[in-house]
């Protein structure tokens, strides 16, 4: 499965893609399938969410990935589901450490929802994160690193970065 979403990204963007400049994440079981979240390192990178089923890709969305604060809340809507997914860098920006970057390391993020259900996921050493959720609105989003410190929130994207895409699937 992973084969073949790496093979239709090189074809599709080839020579500036090489099999040797992408990260993937498991595969998340969704519907009659599986989701890849892919991301591309080298120049002009991008990340994507991929729906493969029956070794077919049937769906598909990239965009770029997230810079200054480190994470995104990229958000793909599919009916009754909520897609997000980002990158997740090695470091972070916040305005309250000084205006400097400081590296973090990635433990666990929380979502809670406008329907007052609240979801974790653990993302130590993950190079980014591919959540399949109720569609709900986010009320809360918060990156937590391995010591439990909050690092980011989604109120640190809205005032200093920028939250994500939105993207809606028929």
């Amino acid at each position: 499965m992973l084969e073949i979403v790496r093979e239709t990204v090189v074809k599709a963007d080839s020579p500036r893609v090489t099999v040797d400049n992408f990260n993937f994440l498991p595969p998340v079981t969704y519907l009659d399938g599986h989701l890849v979240f892919v991301q591309f390192t080298g120049e002009g990178p991008f990340i994507g969410v991929y729906y493969v089923v029956n070794e077919k890709i049937v769906k598909y969305e990239t965009t770029s990935p997230a810079i200054s604060m480190g994470f995104l809340i990229n958000k793909i809507i599919d009916g009754e589901n909520m897609i997000l997914f980002s990158n997740l860098n090695e470091d972070t920006w916040s305005p309250l450490n000084g205006d400097n970057r400081f590296e973090t390391d990635h433990a666990k993020l929380e979502v809670h929802l406008s329907n007052g259900k609240t979801y974790s996921e653990d993302i130590k050493d993950d190079k980014g994160y591919l959540i399949v959720l109720p569609t709900a609105e986010i009320v809360d989003f918060i990156q937590y690193n391995s010591k439990g410190e909050k690092v980011n929130t989604i109120e640190d994207l809205e005032k200093y970065g920028h939250v994500g895409e939105v993207i809606f699937w028929n």
